[in-house]
């Protein structure tokens, strides 16, 4: 599904909420004083932090006594602190921060939360509520000494209050916590299309279980809590889910507050039963669709993952304001434009931050539609972060990755012009900076001397001696050696047979294709080599390992030809600044076959900028058995490049590990394809083309009609995220 016909279906499921906009014009002018106070420049900030999962805890609620209260409604304009810290199985002392899912209910004017420290007030808004509707929100609070949070009632009428705690965070130091692991965004259930259930809503009363651990990159054991997205539409009447671990009972706490003929989203960390899977019920008096997508999880620390650095708001963006916009303007967001905002403001000194906490807040806007997070230098996921109905403010949180430039991007999915405010709760670090090795620095972006030495004779030059070279060395598909290995000692048979193929000798480029290309390097005396690769960023490359670290291919004349074909390189030849590598590389290890590229920049420009060529997605998803994918790549001598289409599968090799495979029959797939991509239309994801694994690992990357590619995991995301960061 693309962007418009998302588009499309948020856009009926709100059709009949233009008649709320009378009522909510009161709204749009009680929070434009939301950010009146700005954050200050360097906000507190607490300790490295893991977090301990909970099952869902209520620490206020002002419909019955928990918490400081009398069974009454907040007062206009009132506040409340209560007690956090030593609260049900919450320690007394040493959290740093707390997961809070925030419900409004019952509010007889429109307003806003804030949310915070007992001894830090702040006037950011936390969620924003209309009359007489009941709200959700997510926030990660920071906690200080007092172990108290307040809560404000920003609103000329009263309204009732439950909060509970979803998990707290603990010093990393104690290490006795979990860390987070980012996954590429993954659909778990979407009732509109039959993922992970029927294609029905989820009826009145209903309950559906959903299975988490081993896929999507999640691992099979030792994962306490996922990060998610849930969305609720098409319902007639409002209600609530309540997200829970399935072998618990329904708390009857709700995850989500839904309302007729809008779409609703909210984020939460949801603690996860023993055998790894959570029900979701419908607490509501007519069907609901619901759609789930899985953001991150939880595991026992072991440094691979990430800790919280939790912060008081930090304001990052604010179009109402000029806050973080480009020349302080005050524009609105115009339809299907995108803006960006700085992700590591506020940070402590040397905190390697990669991804980012974050209240996202849709400000008035003039049609019904949805924000999307991501990565700057990433293709849009066209995934909702928080939807919103027209002329409503709304808020929405989410823990996007930082993109290129330290920067993450907002898109505005609507027909309409809506403001955006932006604020950091805390700052995500990773030790995967300890997990990457950088085995090539140029130092300098000047590629004068490579881009004047790689003529079109001299790459014809070298392909003419790969040509020479493959002929008479013996070499077969992959670029190693024959060995007298026979087949069944290399790959084990699928069980239905081997996998249907569709080979062509020459492949046609098209826009699709325009992110495919060429490495040339300098070799030996007079000798020149190549390998193949994909463009994944705005000046990234995704290649294999064995084309940097097997053969020593560094030196000054070392480049990139995007879409080269035939002598011709339409986009000229790109100077080679970095090259990152897996950790788990060291060694020549096969199963850690990648490499991210970074390219020198051209007086200023990557080649989004200049050429508008923009990156694949990386998905490091499974993929899915007898899936089709198609591999292009350069072989040796070749004047054009070629693709093999086939079915991949894993398969379990001769050094007793598993690893993608293709047969790529006859279709010539030879010296000069490592680091081919293998891409495929990932229609449950990303509703785009992803790639998902590169020409490599095994035999590195082949033996007589096979092809292989190593199995990379959530490892490829810390390699490129460093990469990015490092451009």
């Amino acid at each position: 599904m693309d962007s418009k016909e998302l588009r499309v279906l948020f856009r009926s499921r709100f059709r009949r909420a233009v008649a709320m906009a009378v009522a909510l014009t009161s709204l749009i002018g009680l929070v434009t004083g939301l950010l009146a106070t700005p954050a200050p420049a360097r906000a507190e900030t607490g300790p490295a932090s893991q977090y301990v999962p909970l099952d869902h805890l209520s620490v206020l609620n002002t419909r019955t006594s928990t918490g400081p209260t009398q069974g009454a409604k907040l007062a206009p304009h009132a506040s409340l602190t209560f007690d956090v810290a030593g609260v049900g199985s919450i320690p007394a002392k040493g959290i740093t921060a707390v997961a809070l899912n925030i419900n409004v209910h019952e509010a007889d004017q429109s307003g806003w939360v804030t949310i915070y420290p007992s001894d830090a007030p702040t006037k950011i808004s936390t969620l924003t509520f209309a009359a007489s509707q009941s709200t959700t929100g997510f926030d990660l609070t920071r906690m200080s000494g007092t172990g108290k949070i307040s809560i404000v009632n920003n609103s000329d009428g009263a309204a009732h209050f439950t909060v509970s705690a979803r998990g707290y965070y603990l010093d990393a130091g104690a290490n006795t916590g979990q860390e987070y692991h980012a996954v590429n965004p993954a659909y778990l259930v979407d009732t509109r299309f039959g993922i992970g259930s029927a294609v029905a809503p989820l009826q009145p009363g209903a309950t559906v279980t959903v299975p988490i651990t081993g896929q999507n990159d999640v691992p099979s054991n030792a994962v306490g809590a996922v990060a998610l997205n849930i969305l609720a539409g098409g319902k007639a009447a409002g209600g609530y889910l309540s997200v829970y671990p399935s072998d618990t009972a329904d708390p009857s706490i709700s995850s989500l507050n839904y309302e007729p003929d809008e779409l609703n989203t909210n984020f939460a960390i949801p603690k996860l039963s023993a055998s790894g899977t959570l029900k979701i019920t419908n607490h509501g008096t007519f069907s609901v669709d619901v759609s789930v997508t899985l953001r991150g999880y939880f595991s026992t620390a072991d440094g691979s993952g990430s800790t919280l650095t939790p912060t008081d708001p930090v304001v990052a963006l604010s179009t109402l304001n000029g806050t973080g916009t480009p020349g302080n303007s005050t524009a609105a967001v115009k339809p299907n434009q995108s803006i960006t905002f700085k992700a590591v403001q506020g940070a402590p000194a040397g905190l390697e931050v990669n991804a980012v906490a974050v209240n996202i807040n849709a400000r008035r806007p003039t049609s019904s539609g949805y924000l999307s997070v991501y990565p700057k230098g990433l293709p849009d996921p066209n995934l909702p972060s928080v939807s919103y109905a027209l002329a409503q403010t709304t808020n929405g949180f989410d823990t996007p990755d930082v993109g290129q430039d330290s920067e993450v991007m907002v898109t505005n999915h609507s027909d309409g012009e809506v403001h955006i405010d932006v604020t950091i709760r805390g700052y995500l670090a990773t030790a995967a900076a300890k997990d990457v090795t950088q085995v090539y620095d140029a130092g300098t972006d000047d590629d004068s001397e490579e881009v004047n030495y790689w003529t079109p004779e001299r790459m014809q030059e070298a392909d003419d001696q790969m040509d020479a070279d493959v002929a008479a060395s013996g070499l077969v598909p992959g670029g190693m050696e024959s060995e007298a290995v026979t087949e069944d000692t290399i790959h084990d048979e699928p069980t239905d047979g081997p996998p249907d193929i569709t080979a062509q000798s020459t492949f046609s480029f098209t826009a699709h294709h325009k992110q495919i290309g060429k490495f040339y390097f300098p070799y030996g005396s007079g000798t020149k080599l190549g390998c193949s690769g994909i463009v994944v960023g705005w000046n990234l490359v995704l290649s294999a390992a064995h084309c940097f670290d097997t053969h020593g291919y560094f030196g000054s004349k070392f480049v990139f030809a995007p879409m080269w074909d035939n002598k011709k390189s339409p986009y000229g030849v790109w100077g080679i600044k970095k090259v990152y590598l897996d950790n788990c590389r060291k060694g020549g290890n096969p199963q850690c076959d990648w490499a991210i590229v970074v390219l020198k920049r051209k007086n200023g420009s990557t080649l989004y900028s200049k050429y508008g060529i923009n990156g694949y997605n990386i998905s490091g998803n499974p993929i899915p058995r007898d899936q089709w994918v198609s591999i292009v790549g350069y072989p040796g001598g070749d004047r054009h490049p070629r693709r093999c289409n086939g079915r991949s599968n894993p398969a379990l090799l001769g050094d007793g590990h598993y690893y993608w495979d293709v047969n790529c029959g006859d279709s010539g797939m030879k010296a000069g394809v490592s680091g081919s991509p293998w891409v495929y239309y990932d229609k449950y994801n990303f509703h785009s083309w992803v790639v998902a694994a590169t020409f490599g690992g095994y035999h590195e990357g082949g033996y007589g009609q096979w092809s292989f590619a190593a199995i990379w995991g959530n490892h490829i995301y810390a390699l490129w995220s460093i990469a990015n960061s490092h451009m």
